[in-house]
Protein backbone atom coordinates (compact mmCIF):
# COMPACT_ATOMS: atom_id res chain seq x y z
CA UNK A 1 0.00 0.00 0.00
CA UNK A 2 2.77 2.32 0.88
CA UNK A 3 4.18 1.51 -2.69
CA UNK A 4 1.58 2.54 -4.17
CA UNK A 5 0.38 5.66 -2.42
CA UNK A 6 4.05 6.84 -3.23
CA UNK A 7 3.86 6.04 -6.94
CA UNK A 8 0.85 7.69 -6.99
CA UNK A 9 2.24 11.09 -5.45
CA UNK A 10 5.09 10.86 -7.79
CA UNK A 11 2.78 10.38 -10.71
CA UNK A 12 0.97 13.58 -9.70
CA UNK A 13 3.48 15.63 -9.24
CA UNK A 14 5.17 14.34 -12.50
CA UNK A 15 2.10 15.49 -14.39
CA UNK A 16 1.97 18.82 -12.60
CA UNK A 17 5.24 19.41 -13.61
CA UNK A 18 4.71 18.57 -17.06
CA UNK A 19 1.65 20.80 -17.53
CA UNK A 20 3.86 23.33 -16.80
CA UNK A 21 0.86 25.68 -15.73
CA UNK A 22 1.78 25.96 -12.27
CA UNK A 23 1.47 30.48 -12.73
CA UNK A 24 -2.66 29.64 -14.30
CA UNK A 25 -5.36 29.50 -11.72
CA UNK A 26 -6.22 25.62 -10.36
CA UNK A 27 -10.02 25.40 -8.82
CA UNK A 28 -10.33 22.46 -6.35
CA UNK A 29 -13.69 21.64 -6.60
CA UNK A 30 -13.57 18.51 -4.30
CA UNK A 31 -16.98 16.12 -4.37
CA UNK A 32 -19.23 18.77 -4.89
CA UNK A 33 -17.84 20.50 -8.35
CA UNK A 34 -20.04 21.70 -11.02
CA UNK A 35 -18.18 22.94 -13.63
CA UNK A 36 -14.92 22.04 -15.00
CA UNK A 37 -13.46 25.54 -15.69
CA UNK A 38 -9.99 25.84 -17.76
CA UNK A 39 -8.10 23.99 -14.88
CA UNK A 40 -9.02 21.80 -11.99
CA UNK A 41 -8.39 19.17 -9.66
CA UNK A 42 -11.27 17.58 -8.50
CA UNK A 43 -14.01 14.23 -7.97
CA UNK A 44 -17.31 13.74 -9.33
CA UNK A 45 -16.38 15.42 -12.01
CA UNK A 46 -17.80 14.13 -15.59
CA UNK A 47 -15.59 11.60 -16.80
CA UNK A 48 -14.79 10.60 -13.17
CA UNK A 49 -16.24 7.72 -10.73
CA UNK A 50 -16.44 8.35 -7.17
CA UNK A 51 -13.22 6.37 -6.03
CA UNK A 52 -11.07 8.74 -9.05
CA UNK A 53 -9.71 11.96 -8.63
CA UNK A 54 -9.09 13.95 -12.11
CA UNK A 55 -6.53 16.64 -13.02
CA UNK A 56 -8.16 18.10 -16.23
CA UNK A 57 -6.06 21.41 -17.59
CA UNK A 58 -7.60 23.26 -20.97
CA UNK A 59 -10.47 21.51 -20.38
CA UNK A 60 -9.43 18.05 -20.58
CA UNK A 61 -8.15 15.10 -18.38
CA UNK A 62 -4.66 14.66 -17.83
CA UNK A 63 -4.58 12.62 -15.12
CA UNK A 64 -6.81 10.11 -13.29
CA UNK A 65 -5.73 8.58 -10.22
CA UNK A 66 -8.30 5.99 -8.49
CA UNK A 67 -8.42 4.89 -4.79
CA UNK A 68 -6.90 1.43 -5.62
CA UNK A 69 -4.00 2.69 -6.96
CA UNK A 70 -4.33 2.46 -10.60
CA UNK A 71 -3.65 5.89 -12.92
CA UNK A 72 -3.24 6.73 -15.93
CA UNK A 73 -2.48 10.05 -18.70
CA UNK A 74 -4.55 11.08 -21.52
CA UNK A 75 -2.17 12.92 -22.98
CA UNK A 76 1.76 12.47 -23.86
CA UNK A 77 3.90 12.68 -20.80
CA UNK A 78 7.44 13.57 -21.00
CA UNK A 79 10.36 12.95 -17.82
CA UNK A 80 13.28 15.25 -18.36
CA UNK A 81 11.81 16.42 -21.94
CA UNK A 82 9.43 18.43 -24.03
CA UNK A 83 9.73 16.66 -27.03
CA UNK A 84 7.33 13.95 -27.11
CA UNK A 85 7.08 12.78 -31.07
CA UNK A 86 4.49 11.03 -31.63
CA UNK A 87 5.04 8.53 -28.01
CA UNK A 88 2.90 8.87 -25.26
CA UNK A 89 5.53 8.69 -22.93
CA UNK A 90 9.43 10.56 -23.44
CA UNK A 91 11.73 9.83 -21.12
CA UNK A 92 15.45 11.93 -21.18
CA UNK A 93 17.75 9.76 -19.38
CA UNK A 94 17.99 6.30 -17.95
CA UNK A 95 14.52 4.28 -16.75
CA UNK A 96 14.28 0.98 -14.94
CA UNK A 97 11.60 -1.57 -15.17
CA UNK A 98 11.08 -4.74 -13.64
CA UNK A 99 9.35 -6.26 -16.75
CA UNK A 100 8.53 -4.88 -20.58
CA UNK A 101 5.82 -6.28 -22.77
CA UNK A 102 6.11 -5.11 -26.29
CA UNK A 103 3.18 -6.26 -28.43
CA UNK A 104 4.03 -6.99 -31.46
CA UNK A 105 2.01 -8.81 -34.75
CA UNK A 106 4.58 -10.88 -36.74
CA UNK A 107 7.38 -13.15 -35.38
CA UNK A 108 10.36 -14.93 -36.81
CA UNK A 109 8.84 -18.44 -36.77
CA UNK A 110 8.68 -17.89 -40.48
CA UNK A 111 12.64 -18.98 -40.71
CA UNK A 112 11.30 -22.44 -40.08
CA UNK A 113 8.61 -22.57 -43.11
CA UNK A 114 8.94 -25.02 -45.73
CA UNK A 115 9.47 -22.00 -48.02
CA UNK A 116 11.79 -19.74 -46.07
CA UNK A 117 14.73 -18.97 -48.27
CA UNK A 118 17.44 -19.50 -45.74
CA UNK A 119 20.66 -16.61 -47.82
CA UNK A 120 23.69 -18.59 -48.40
CA UNK A 121 25.86 -18.01 -45.73
CA UNK A 122 28.52 -16.69 -48.12
CA UNK A 123 26.29 -14.05 -49.47
CA UNK A 124 25.77 -13.27 -45.54
CA UNK A 125 29.54 -12.89 -45.40
CA UNK A 126 29.92 -10.99 -48.00
CA UNK A 127 27.57 -8.99 -47.50
CA UNK A 128 28.42 -8.31 -43.48
CA UNK A 129 31.84 -7.98 -44.76
CA UNK A 130 30.91 -4.83 -47.34
CA UNK A 131 28.13 -3.15 -45.35
CA UNK A 132 29.48 -3.96 -41.35
CA UNK A 133 26.34 -5.09 -40.55
CA UNK A 134 24.15 -8.45 -40.94
CA UNK A 135 21.51 -7.98 -43.95
CA UNK A 136 17.92 -7.15 -42.24
CA UNK A 137 19.57 -5.63 -39.52
CA UNK A 138 19.08 -1.72 -39.04
CA UNK A 139 22.89 -0.05 -39.29
CA UNK A 140 24.54 1.88 -36.23
CA UNK A 141 23.38 5.26 -38.28
CA UNK A 142 19.75 3.87 -38.34
CA UNK A 143 19.62 3.53 -34.84
CA UNK A 144 21.63 6.07 -33.87
CA UNK A 145 19.54 8.84 -35.71
CA UNK A 146 15.76 7.01 -34.77
CA UNK A 147 16.24 4.48 -32.20
CA UNK A 148 15.44 1.08 -32.02
CA UNK A 149 11.95 -0.31 -31.57
CA UNK A 150 12.65 -3.01 -28.68
CA UNK A 151 9.83 -5.57 -30.54
CA UNK A 152 11.36 -4.68 -33.70
CA UNK A 153 14.80 -5.65 -32.76
CA UNK A 154 13.55 -8.35 -30.69
CA UNK A 155 12.36 -10.42 -33.49
CA UNK A 156 15.02 -9.25 -35.96
CA UNK A 157 17.54 -10.93 -33.29
CA UNK A 158 15.20 -14.40 -33.35
CA UNK A 159 15.29 -14.55 -37.00
CA UNK A 160 19.14 -14.05 -36.94
CA UNK A 161 19.41 -17.27 -34.05
CA UNK A 162 17.21 -19.20 -35.83
CA UNK A 163 18.58 -18.66 -39.13
CA UNK A 164 22.19 -19.35 -37.27
CA UNK A 165 20.43 -22.60 -36.06
CA UNK A 166 19.50 -23.91 -39.45
CA UNK A 167 23.20 -22.78 -40.49
CA UNK A 168 24.18 -25.01 -37.58
CA UNK A 169 22.27 -28.31 -38.27
CA UNK A 170 23.44 -28.07 -41.82
CA UNK A 171 26.77 -27.94 -41.18
CA UNK A 172 26.58 -31.00 -38.61
CA UNK A 173 24.15 -32.62 -41.48
CA UNK A 174 27.88 -32.43 -43.86
CA UNK A 175 29.77 -33.27 -40.88
CA UNK A 176 27.87 -36.19 -39.91
CA UNK A 177 27.80 -37.60 -43.70
CA UNK A 178 31.22 -37.11 -44.04
CA UNK A 179 32.10 -39.15 -41.13
CA UNK A 180 29.81 -42.15 -41.83
CA UNK A 181 31.81 -41.54 -45.52
CA UNK A 182 35.41 -41.82 -43.93
CA UNK A 183 33.89 -45.16 -41.87
CA UNK A 184 34.58 -42.63 -38.10
CA UNK A 185 31.79 -41.53 -35.96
Amino acid sequence: MYFKMKLTFVLTFLCLLSLKTFSQTWDTHGNNSASLGNHMIGCNVPGATNDSLLLISHDSARLTIQSGGKCWFSKPLGIGTTKFGNYMLSVNGKARAREVVVNIDVWSDFVFDKNYQLPEISYVADFARANHHLPGVPTAKDVHDNGVSLGEMNKILLQKVEELTLYIDGLNKRITDLEAKNGKK
